[in-house]
């Protein structure tokens, strides 16, 4: 099975489709293609293509899991409605039910330990797919039932070469979206397809750029922006990008490394409802 930035994954894949487990944690940094992986997977065991070209393709043997929107977590409710699904007859029995649940590091301990009893005892001709960006924010008792895939970011030519095969942009053009994306191709991919956003996560980059560099009254006011436009998890994400960039070019070592730590822990407190404003005006306080 081709997966088109690793020859590793690849051959995991092609693996995965020869001898299918009951459970499978894709994990790695947001934005590598997990969720691409998982589709490939579904679409090769209930043999049905559509699954990758129509967005949220419907089919019987397959169920996908996904935040709620509005929400920041997948729910003990989402892990029930699933449990009830999953233990009626197969549309097809002769095919499995293929189950894809993303973004599974922001599920709640009910949750997880609801599907946890789903892993234990998992009914006939049934696979997880689970997808998170960490490891180790999934519980350690479903990591251990399941087989782990690691998906790395994928070198910068290599991305290059692909999306340049696949679409009519000049060099300048394909560069300036990648660079954009941090490189990283599902995010390419959303970029190349929507101005608006490419636009958006520009500003929010600059925003992060300045917030990282401004005094303590400017950095309040960015809160205040992050906060009305409601973009505070692509903040975040741009911020450590910004943090990562200004301590390389200034060796700052040890204090550039405390700074990522306390963004990295005011994204797990995002997750957790703190207040947005709150949050970043917190950070403006705590950053050096």
């Amino acid at each position: 099975m081709d997966f088109p930035y690793s020859k590793e994954v690849s051959d995991h894949l092609e693996l995965i489709l020869s001898s299918p487990q009951h459970a499978y944690l894709l994990y790695g940094s947001k934005g590598v293609g997990k969720r691409l992986a998982a589709l490939k997977i579904a679409a090769g065991l209930i043999k049905e293509s559509k699954i990758l070209s129509v967005q949220n393709f419907a089919h019987p043997n397959l169920i996908q899991v996904q935040l709620v929107e509005g929400k920041k977590a997948i729910s003990i409710l989402q892990i029930r409605e699933l449990t009830e699904r999953i233990w009626r007859t197969s549309f097809d029995p002769s095919l499995p039910k293929v189950v894809i649940i993303e973004y599974f590091d922001s599920a709640s301990v009910e949750a997880s330990n609801a599907l946890l009893k789903n892993l234990e005892d998992t009914p006939p001709q049934t696979i997880f797919l689970l997808i998170a960006d960490s490891l180790e924010l999934v519980l350690p008792t479903i990591r251990s039932r399941s087989e782990l895939v690691f998906f790395s970011q994928p070198p910068q030519d290599i991305v290059l070469e692909y999306f340049n095969d696949q679409y009519s942009l000049d060099d300048h053009e394909m560069e300036d979206i990648i660079h954009v994306a941090h490189g990283l191709p599902s995010v390419i991919e959303e970029l190349i397809n929507s101005e608006e956003k490419l636009k958006k996560i520009k500003k929010i980059q600059t925003m992060a750029e300045k917030f990282v560099n401004a005094n303590i009254t400017e950095r309040f006011l960015i809160a205040q922006e992050v906060h009305i436009q409601k973009v505070t998890t692509e903040f975040l994400t741009e911020l450590i990008y910004a943090t990562r960039e200004q301590s390389t070019i200034l060796v700052e070592g040890e204090r550039g490394i405390a700074d990522l730590e306390k963004i990295m822990q005011a994204e797990t407190q995002f997750a957790s409802n703190v207040n947005t404003r709150s949050l970043i005006e917190n950070l403006a306080l705590q950053l050096t």
